[in-house]
């Protein structure tokens, strides 16, 4: 007990810490803390509530069931070699974590994907969006996810190579310089055709939203889709959407153009934004519950009932 009271003070010099040190230790106590929190009452809530358990509803709790083993399984471990500065778990735990954050990362990316053609089809085919997009073929497509990801991540584990601790971020990351096969490969199978498909639904919807707007009395009567505050085809649901997935990108953006500079212009010899940046991305998985209580009126009375302890 009394060495790790002396780990939190002091360093294997037996020089105090720094304040930068403390900072970042309380900054991943809190964001553990808000992931963990945050992403069961998603849950709890989506799943009790009529009304919100819809083919969206099921989305987003994939997504939050990702964050809540982001939260349990990953961001805690990054407290104690915080503290002492260095990764005190060994290498195959370092590895599969990484593992995990893959697995988690790939999961995320895909429902947003299936969230954004599921838009898609509620305007573009608003006739037929009842049977094109049921809760038992988003169930399919969930188990799909879950399952290729796991499948694509498994490389790493069998890779010579270790993972690399991030000492700046204090977390475990793949080594994508010795993978480079392997890095194209997430890219082409991953990463590409889910931020096009997102990019191409999210704009075609708010497009055609657009010229909604801008037609005639006698153009909106002919036409077969209007913009509605009723999901899920109305407006809500689609700007719901979008906002939790421009979160996410907003979020993990910085430390991406991050590692693009670097590739370009060498080292940033900052660990404070190396720091920043990487918890931003991993704090992204608490903005989903802000805008969902912020945007989503039944969430808020479903939360409300939640707490009031209400059946």
């Amino acid at each position: 007990m009394t060495d790790f009271f002396y780990a939190i003070v002091y360093n294997g010099s037996g020089q105090l810490y720094g304040w930068q040190v403390i900072l970042e230790t309380v900054v991943i106590v809190v964001v553990t803390f808000f992931v963990i929190v945050f992403n069961i009452l998603v849950i709890a809530v989506m799943m009790t509530t009529h009304g919100l358990q819809d083919v969206v509803g099921y989305y987003l709790v994939s997504l939050s069931v990702a964050d809540l083993i982001c939260g349990i399984l990953i961001t805690p471990l990054s407290v104690y070699p915080a503290i002492v500065q260095r990764w005190v778990y060994g290498d195959i735990v370092c590895k599969i974590e990484s593992f995990v954050e893959i697995v988690l990362w790939s999961v995320t990316v895909y429902m947003f994907m299936w969230i954004s053609v599921d838009r898609y089809l509620a305007v573009q085919k608003p006739s037929r969006y009842e049977t094109a997009s049921t809760v038992g073929r988003c169930k399919c497509w969930i188990a799909f996810s879950w399952l290729a990801s796991i499948a694509l991540s498994c490389p790493p584990l069998a890779a010579v190579s270790p993972a690399n601790y991030y000492l700046e971020a204090s977390v475990c990351v793949l080594d994508w310089s010795h993978m480079s096969a392997y890095s194209v490969t997430m890219a082409a199978l991953v990463v590409t055709p889910s931020f096009i498909t997102i990019g191409y639904t999210y704009v075609y919807i708010y497009v055609r939203i657009t010229k909604y707007k801008w037609m005639t009395a006698e153009k909106k009567k002919e036409c077969e889709w209007a913009p509605s505050s009723d999901p899920p085809y109305g407006n809500a649901n689609h700007n719901l959407t979008c906002a939790i997935t421009l979160a996410f990108v907003l979020s993990w953006l910085p430390w991406l153009l991050l590692q693009v500079y670097e590739k370009a212009a060498g080292p940033v010899d900052s660990p404070m934004v190396h720091f920043a940046t990487m918890w931003l991305a991993i704090a992204s998985a608490c903005w989903k519950f802000v805008i969902l209580v912020v945007m989503n009126s039944r969430f808020r009375k479903g939360l409300k009932h939640l707490c009031d302890g209400d059946r």
